[in-house]
């Protein structure tokens, strides 16, 4: 405890508050360093996401640009950006090692850590760097690098809950899907707590340095910011906590039902706290605008109940059938006439089973509108594991047909890029991952059987499955596409199985449930004999690697690779990616005498 404290040469006792001697220090010291000149560091704190959201709208328009005139036959070709768009990709479409995701917070992309390398380093620095970090005396002014900390985490506050939204401003500016920019909320949230312990930390001990803790005890018990910004922190804190992946995994419905309320209390808590000082307010208010704009936007366009165009507070009906593999379709017949593209998806209430929970599934097909029902059809495929699939699947295998009365909203997600533009396209999947990927070989098909000249020449996909029953879920459409292309061979399609025949043990007990299962699979069992000619079985596991190198050792300019699936599937898709930029760097040809200028990579995934 040392209440003696040297400024400017003059001694001064940090507990006498009120004598005229301390006043003269604390106003010295203010005139060293203003309070008021701290907004500055909130400010730096928005300008460092407005250049990046910018940045990423430049690089959006350049690549719709490209795509436009690429599908035009008209070439955009600048060979220094697409040198410094492979140098990038090589870096950032590089995977971490799954041990290292499982256990700690990073992400997957080695190119996203660095971002939030870079953010968090840049924020350190206007932090740290700037002095004095202590004011004299405690009273002579809140600890400048407490002040600065703390308006750093109030800035990211619009940020974390703009990223939080389905519908947020920055996917509509940028083209990055909600569920791409979930690592960024995450990584907000991470660094707005760090910047909220770091403004604490200071009001904690410079009290117990200058007079113990009845210091402490009389100015925390007497300050309402003190007490404000405690509960503040401890929301924070648990916000963060209960986002770890390990809790997120084991009990979802936990997080979800105390992570949105929790962030509500907290956003009202920072007004509380932070009492309109600094400019703090506007960053909050900001908070507010966004994010209701998203859910405004959300449910009266994206929903089924809520929509403009449609009649408010009533449901679609979904009928769900056990398909083979141990897997249940859901067939939604809609009366709005939605549209969607391969890859995009949609969040689904049961209002029978779980009329709380919303779940998000992937588009399985093309949309389907019946002209005489006018009903649009949606076809959704899930794999049963626990909780909400596993219930599903029960009462599908109940009753090989069932209609559930359903709330949706949606599509959202999908590629980012005109996939008709490209020359090659690379389809890579695992499992149930296929609903994302499976989808793009139908699309394309039925594009060029419209008599259109793009420049697509080649198709290649590759699905990774353990069973060979599992193939039944697309195989009408599989043969459907494969019809439809006018030069067939310009597809080929590899099915990897890597195991035997699917089990017929069923997470229904009843002897009659497991009977209709059989009834409702042996044709389809029996139909995976027979396959078309385009297709090639392996039974045997995949090296990706192996496969992408062969063919874009045969593709042309431009190749765009898509991938979904389980976390090795894709962080080998990712890998192999990345190693494939050097064939733009190197100005390496392929067999066809093509010189690749862009490999794009795609990965679907709802985790992080």
């Amino acid at each position: 405890m040392q209440p003696l404290r040297v400024q400017n040469g003059v001694t001064y006792n940090c507990t006498d508050i009120g004598s005229a001697h301390f006043e003269m220090g604390h106003q010295e010291s203010q005139a060293m360093l203003p309070w008021e000149d701290a907004t500055k560091y909130a400010r730096w704190t928005m300008w460092f996401v407005i250049v990046t959201v910018f940045i990423l709208m430049m690089k959006r328009g350049a690549n719709l640009l490209a795509d436009h005139r690429n599908k035009n036959a008209k070439s955009f070709y600048i060979p220094l950006r697409s040198s410094l768009t492979a140098i990038c990709r090589f870096i950032g479409y590089r995977r971490l090692p799954q041990f290292v995701t499982k256990y700690t917070i990073f992400p997957s992309s080695v190119g996203i850590v660095l971002y939030v390398l870079a953010g968090l380093l840049f924020l350190l620095c206007i932090c740290f760097i700037p002095h004095f970090w202590y004011r004299t005396c405690f009273k002579f002014g809140s600890p400048p690098m407490a002040v600065r900390a703390g308006l750093i985490s109030n800035a990211l506050t619009p940020v974390i809950f703009a990223l939080s939204g389905k519908v947020n401003v920055v996917t509509a500016l940028t083209g990055v899907s909600y569920e791409k920019l979930n690592i960024f909320h995450a990584a907000s949230a991470w660094t707005s707590f760090l910047f909220a312990w770091i403004h604490a930390v200071p009001f904690l001990v410079q009290p117990v340095w200058e007079g113990g803790y009845g210091w402490l005890n009389h100015f925390f018990t007497t300050s309402i910011y003190d007490i404000s910004g405690t509960v503040a922190t401890i929301l924070l804190t648990i916000l963060c906590l209960c986002s770890l992946g390990t809790i997120r995994e084991n009990f979802y419905e936990v997080f979800l039902h105390v992570h949105w309320p929790t962030a509500i209390a907290y956003l009202g808590v920072l007004f509380w706290h932070d009492g309109q000082s600094l400019e703090s307010w506007s960053y909050l208010w900001g908070t507010l605008a966004v994010y209701a704009a998203g859910l405004l936007y959300r449910y009266f366009k994206k929903t089924n109940y809520l929509q403009l165009r449609g009649n408010w507070f009533t449901n679609d009906t979904a009928s769900i059938t056990v398909l083979p593999d141990r897997a249940v379709e859901i067939s939604i017949f809609s009366r709005l006439p939605i549209r969607w593209l391969p890859g995009e998806h949609i969040f689904i209430r049961f209002l029978s089973i779980e009329p709380l929970s919303n779940h998000p599934f992937t588009l399985a097909g093309l949309p389907e509108y019946d002209k005489t029902s006018r009903f649009t059809k949606m076809r959704l495929i899930a794999r049963p594991y626990s909780g909400f699939t596993k219930k599903l699947f029960e009462q599908a295998s109940n009753k090989l047909t069932q209609s559930q009365k359903v709330l949706w909203d949606g599509p959202y997600g999908g590629v980012d890029r005109d996939v008709l533009s490209f020359d090659d396209v690379f389809l890579i999947c695992s499992g149930s991952g296929s609903t994302a990927v499976i989808p793009f070989l139908k699309y394309i098909a039925l594009e060029l059987s419209k008599g259109r000249k793009l420049p697509v020449k080649r198709i290649r996909v590759l699905w990774c499955v353990r069973y060979l029953e599992a193939f039944e879920w697309f195989r009408k459409d599989i043969e459907d596409a494969f019809n439809l292309l006018p030069d067939p061979s310009i597809a080929q399609f590899h099915l990897h199985v890597t195991g035997g025949r699917a089990p017929t043990d069923h997470p229904s007990a009843s002897d009659v449930t497991e009977k209709k299962i059989d009834e409702a699979t042996s044709s389809a069992s029996s139909a995976t004999n027979t396959f078309p000619s385009n297709i090639s079985i392996l039974h045997s596991r995949a090296s990706i690697k192996t496969k992408l190198t062969d063919w874009s050792s045969q593709s042309g300019t431009r190749t765009i690779i898509i991938s979904s699936g389980c976390q090795s599937v894709r962080n080998d898709t990712a890998n192999t990616a990345a190693s494939l930029q050097k064939r733009i760097l190197l100005r390496q040809k392929s067999d066809t005498g093509s010189t690749a200028k862009e490999i794009y990579l795609h990965t679907e995934t709802f985790g992080w």
